[in-house]
């Protein structure tokens, strides 16, 4: 199952990733912090990040910058996640590098959806 780093500062949110992607065997790691994500990406790899726009003390595109010279984006899928319009969204996503948006809100059906096409194939 894949490794997520889920940058989110809002600890329901934070929680919601954590019980629905880690019940169904995903290894799950929260960060609420730019720098927390950081040092979180330096100790384990992630397969996949989502990353909340709006983050206290960072902006997202030094988070994306700093994850880049980590050498964790772009060799991982990028997920943004923001209550902005989806056009802003995508406008943004395009700019950082990002291929997939998770607008919020957003259903539970739709994150295990995305997250099942980002998810590493294992051979059989």
């Amino acid at each position: 199952m894949a490794n997520i780093l889920v940058i989110e500062d809002q600890d329901s949110l934070g929680s919601l990733y954590q019980r629905v992607l880690g019940s169904i065997g995903h290894g799950v790691t929260i960060a609420q912090t730019g720098l927390a994500a950081i040092v979180a990406a330096e100790t384990q790899k992630p397969d996949m990040v989502f990353l909340d726009l709006m983050l206290p003390g960072m902006k997202a595109t030094e988070v994306v910058d700093r994850l880049t010279r980590l050498g964790v984006l772009p060799d991982s899928p990028l997920v943004l996640s923001s209550a902005m319009a989806q056009s802003k969204l995508a406008a943004l996503a395009r700019n950082l590098g990002a291929n997939h948006i998770l607008p919020k809100p957003f259903d539970i059906k739709s994150l295990l959806n995305l997250v099942s096409s980002l998810s590493p194939k294992t051979k059989e």
